[in-house]
């Protein structure tokens, strides 16, 4: 995965991730290479079963709110290959979305203040 996000009192405390799978960039072909991703579950996101029985599947709006609410740990993909080499990651930033009005986090995540409950 490219970008893994963690969070460990997600799904009443068990943990929860969600995964931007390499293979829905355009990949890695040795030269310096920037990515976007959109922070929004339709966009590639995937969720973590936290079972090898079952595959990942598409996160929905509320778990999607869940994990971002609670994050506890982001990990991003710093090497493509499996050789000696060194590699640097920088600029690496979260920017807000234009605004669409006046609420940001939808409203069915509005119950508490901190968007852990959700009733999408």
């Amino acid at each position: 995965n490219l970008v893994e996000i963690y969070c460990r009192s997600c799904d009443l405390f068990q943990g929860a991730t969600i995964a931007f799978p390499l293979s829905k960039t355009q990949g890695f072909d040795g030269n310096t290479t920037s990515y976007s991703l959109i922070m929004k579950e339709t966009e590639g996101w995937m969720k973590d079963p936290q079972n090898v029985l079952y595959e990942w599947t598409v996160p929905s709006k509320c778990s999607f709110i869940e994990i971002l609410s609670g994050i506890t740990s982001v990990r991003i993909l710093g090497d493509f290959t499996n050789w000696y080499e060194t590699v640097n990651i920088d600029n690496v930033q979260w920017v807000p979305a234009p605004s669409r009005g006046r609420y940001h986090v939808p409203i069915c995540a509005q119950d508490t203040p901190n968007c852990r409950k959700c009733s999408c």
